[in-house]
């Protein structure tokens, strides 16, 4: 009998999955599995649909079935990461032993094996086969599926690698000045209520409407700011860490200036024109107003990462006299872009610290756009720092998972963090 499960039924399925529609993907591979209950592409690709829902005894009876029809590595490594979620420590061990076998080397097994071993608590073992992985630099399918493993540590509501306490920060806080530009005041009510949640009393708040460019309003501010530190921020940001004063304050004791995303390579006028590599830091797409959290990592490292040579202006905090030191360029960028870049680039370049912080968090509600107005200011940032950007740009990449809010966000900044303690890529 001819099987219903032809190959462009799987992959329109796998599309809807890959597009976030898990329903509709359930919806389409339902019927195939019914017609053919034997077929390992279908059962494996249903597997990985019910484990996306959290149908996880479903996910497991899939893609046992799946592994039992055809062996393949890849089916047997997600048939031992779905028995990992469960918490089948034996289940997920043998099956993950049984993929590398069959493809030594194969880094979801390698990793669902390296899980396994941690929640036994051998975490020799686990640190042991982390080191096989190549990660955190492997390539971006590598680390994609181990920052989404990381997820679902948070969506199944599990701790496995947070901490029991946060690490404590310093106590003395500088006394801080934070500007804000806007022209929208929900935008701006929504981020100060943000700021007043994480930061102590006292602090000064520069809010500047409807300002001719960033760059001339962020000079204005610097002119009159009374706080030893200072944070550039957006108004459609919002800060999602508690007790922002103190985390700044651990931050500037070893670094001038700090962002939440940036790159050790500024090679071209975005930060990831230089490559994935040379990428930082963690941060979340959404706000409050929209009910959408999208976590993103632009890399498997934690901490206090220096050598930045560019940094992100949704967030950024510096010691206020070197801010002063630096400045910013309103001659050459009249308008909102670049600005950051400029700064950065400049500050780093004079030979002060220029860093991202993983253990702050923040929540923009825009991705940004490369409209007219970008590119024209694109062009005087490459006119004034030739020859960047006249090499291609290199592969760069956003892992990002959707998650259902701000606290699940802050769990898997704790979950990440320490995968990164035990992966050995915490820096500072």
């Amino acid at each position: 009998m001819a099987s219903s499960s032809s190959p462009g039924d799987l992959q329109a399925a796998l599309e809807r999955l890959r597009a976030g529609d898990v329903d509709a993907a359930e919806a389409m591979v339902a019927p195939l599995l019914a017609a053919d209950p034997a077929h390992a592409q279908a059962l494996h690709l249903g597997g990985e649909i019910a484990a996306r829902a959290g149908r996880l005894d479903l996910a497991a009876s899939r893609l046992d079935a799946a592994a039992r029809a055809a062996p393949d590595p890849a089916i047997l490594a997600s048939a031992a990461r779905v028995h990992w979620r469960l918490g089948d420590l034996a289940a997920a061990s043998a099956a993950a032993r049984r993929s590398l076998e069959a493809r030594p080397g194969f880094l979801p097994a390698l990793l669902v094996d390296a899980l396994a071993r941690h929640a036994s608590g051998d975490a020799a073992g686990c640190r042991e086969r982390l080191a096989l992985t190549g990660l955190p630099d492997a390539g971006p399918m590598a680390v994609e599926f181990a920052f989404q493993a990381v997820a679902e540590i948070v969506k199944d509501g599990r701790r496995v690698f947070a901490a029991d306490t946060p690490r404590s920060a310093i106590a003395a806080c500088p006394t801080l000045t934070v500007v804000t530009c806007s022209v929208d005041e929900a935008k701006l009510a929504r981020c100060r209520a943000a700021l007043a949640a994480t930061l102590a009393p006292g602090f000064e708040h520069i809010e500047i409407r409807a300002p001719r460019s960033l760059a001339d309003a962020y000079n204005g501010a610097l002119a009159r700011a009374r706080g030893e530190a200072i944070v550039f921020v957006h108004d459609d940001v919002e800060v999602l860490s508690p007790r922002l004063d103190g985390l700044l304050a651990r931050a500037l004791a070893s670094a001038d200036i700090v962002g939440v995303a940036g790159t050790r390579r500024l090679a071209g006028p975005t930060l990831g024109w230089g490559g994935q590599p040379a990428m930082r830091g963690w941060l979340v797409h959404g706000s409050s107003a929209a009910g959408a959290w999208d976590f993103s990592a632009l890399s498997l490292h934690a901490g206090l990462a220096g050598g930045m040579q560019g940094l992100d202006g949704c967030f950024i905090a510096a010691r206020t006299a070197a801010a002063r030191k630096v400045g910013f360029d309103a001659a050459t960028f009249d308008g909102f872009h670049f600005y950051d870049l400029d700064f950065c680039l400049r500050a780093h370049r004079a030979g002060l610290a220029v860093a991202t912080d993983t253990a702050i968090l923040v929540a923009h509600a825009s991705r940004g756009g490369l409209g007219t107005a970008w590119q024209a200011q694109a062009q005087r940032f490459a006119s004034k720092y030739a020859p960047l950007g006249r090499e291609p740009s290199q592969p760069s990449h956003f892992h990002a998972v959707r998650l259902a809010g701000a606290g699940e966000a802050l769990r898997l900044q704790a979950e990440l963090d320490g995968f990164c303690l035990v992966l050995g890529s915490r820096e500072g």
